[in-house]
């Protein structure tokens, strides 16, 4: 009878020890699709951005309020958008105002925010804040703005989600 139980216990130990092993390399296998899926986004690089490559921002991009801009590697991938070339900006940024067409007459500013670029805040004469930049900088993101000066109106923080 101990020789029995010795033998379950033993075996019980062996299957544990698998299944364990199983569910880790399962844990490494997901680990490893997520890293190669962040990996596979380029970085945005503003200095081909302006050179009028894209390819760095390419994608789907979605704002806090749904709202979708889609880039190839030639720039907007819409026909309702015109978009002046890029620009380099102090804040370490790309630039460039962009002016719909069609049915879409507005025009608005886009910026384009590398991960780990802040914006400064941005105050009036008399000190009263008029912007504070709440994005995740850990990401790479698009500002949009109806205005002519950057981060001085209200405007939205786009990510790339695709």
């Amino acid at each position: 009878m101990k020789r029995m139980a010795y033998v379950l216990l033993v075996g019980l130990l062996v299957c544990m020890t698998a299944c364990s092993s199983q569910a880790q390399n399962k844990t490494n296998e997901v680990n490893q699709s997520e890293a190669q899926a962040s990996t596979n986004q380029p970085q945005m690089n503003i200095e081909e951005i302006v050179e009028g490559n894209y390819a760095s921002v390419a994608g789907i991009w979605v704002s806090d309020s749904g709202e979708r801009l889609v880039f190839n590697a030639s720039g907007l991938a819409t026909s309702n958008y015109q978009p002046e070339a890029a620009t380099l900006t102090y804040f370490g940024t790309a630039e460039m105002i962009v002016v719909g067409s069609g049915t879409l007459k507005s025009t608005f500013l886009l910026e384009m925010i590398p991960a780990g670029v802040t914006i400064p805040e941005q105050v009036d004469d008399a000190g009263n804040l008029l912007f504070q930049d709440n994005s995740d900088a850990s990401k790479d993101r698009l500002w949009t703005g109806t205005g002519s000066y950057p981060f001085l109106e209200t405007g939205h923080f786009f990510y790339r989600v695709e």
